[in-house]
This record gives structure tokens, C-alpha cells and sequence, in this order.
């Protein structure tokens, strides 16, 4: 059988070991095993598993601790995002995770051209706004920023963007 047909039929531990991780140290007392597979952009592993794509730590989760509890997420206690290592997952809440995140100081709260994800600058807002004001489509204006209509209808509303 070749590597291909044999990662078909492959159990999810067999998946996670085929990719495999390297073991790095950070905070905990244990070695982060960091995912060598595909990171999304956001820094979290992710396995094509039946044609669907699914988030690495969460399966780690699954394979050597059980199933995840109805209503949690994955979360790391090591803040390290491409982390598997079953010692550093816990389940909780979304509430959970986001404590974790203030307690922890990793909340980006910059907003407009300081936030470093951002697509747009304050001209492009100040246009997104006057061209709504003159009877352009959300999709229209979307297309022509590179962006979703909701952010168009977020800077409108001034959801986001509310500081200018």
C-alpha cells in the first residue's frame, strides 16, 4: 500500500503520528508537542480528516484523553496554539477561554491601523461610509475592499471602526 492509501484508512492516532510534532520546551513542566503539520494562520494545527478539515488539538484531545464534553472547547493550558500535547488540553467553555485570555494578557484590544490584522485603513472607512450614504450596494462596496459585506454593514453601524 502506498503512504496515500494507507493515511485513508489510517485512525486518527495513526494520522497525528504520521505528521508527528516536535517536542519543545516552554512554561509547563512538560515539552509542548508542536504539530508539524499545516498551522491555519491564526498558529492552530489542522488534519483533513473525511474531506473535512479539522482543528489538530482537538483530535489530539480525542485520541489519548476522550471525548470532548457537549458545549466545550479545547483549550491550552501552554497558550501555544500548535500544541497536542494531551497534558496541556483541558476542555471548558468559551467563558473559560476567554479568562484564560485576560488573565493571561493575550487579548489584542488595539483598535483601527494599530490592530495588526487589520484590512482597512481610516480612509477606507471614511469611504466605506460615504458610499453607503450614496446608495452603494454592501456587496458592491465588499468587492471593491476585499472584505465581506458584514464588515461593511460593522463600519456603517460603527460595531467596528467606532473610534473615527
Amino acid at each position: 500500500m502506498t503512504k496515500n492509501q494507507s493515511s485513508k484508512f489510517a485512525t486518527d492516532e495513526e494520522r497525528l503520528r504520521l505528521t508527528g510534532w516536535i517536542e519543545v520546551m516552554r512554561t509547563l513542566p512538560t515539552p509542548c508537542w508542536e504539530w508539524k503539520g499545516y498551522l491555519n494562520p491564526r498558529g492552530y494545527g489542522r488534519l483533513n480528516k473525511d474531506y473535512k478539515y479539522h482543528q489538530v488539538h482537538r483530535v489530539a484531545y480525542t485520541v489519548w484523553v476522550g471525548e470532548i464534553p457537549n458545549g466545550c472547547m479545547i483549550r491550552h493550558k501552554c497558550d501555544n496554539r500548535g500544541c497536542i500535547n494531551p497534558d496541556h488540553l483541558e476542555p471548558g467553555t468559551h467563558a473559560d477561554n476567554m479568562r484564560d485570555m485576560a488573565v493571561r494578557h493575550r487579548a489584542d484590544n488595539r483598535t483601527g491601523v494599530e490592530n495588526t490584522a487589520v484590512k482597512l485603513s481610516e480612509a477606507n472607512v471614511y469611504e466605506i461610509r460615504k458610499l453607503r450614504e450614496e446608495g452603494f450596494t454592501m456587496q458592491t462596496i465588499a468587492d471593491k475592499f476585499g472584505i465581506c459585506t458584514a464588515s461593511v454593514s460593522n463600519i456603517q453601524t460603527r460595531t467596528t471602526w467606532s473610534h473615527i
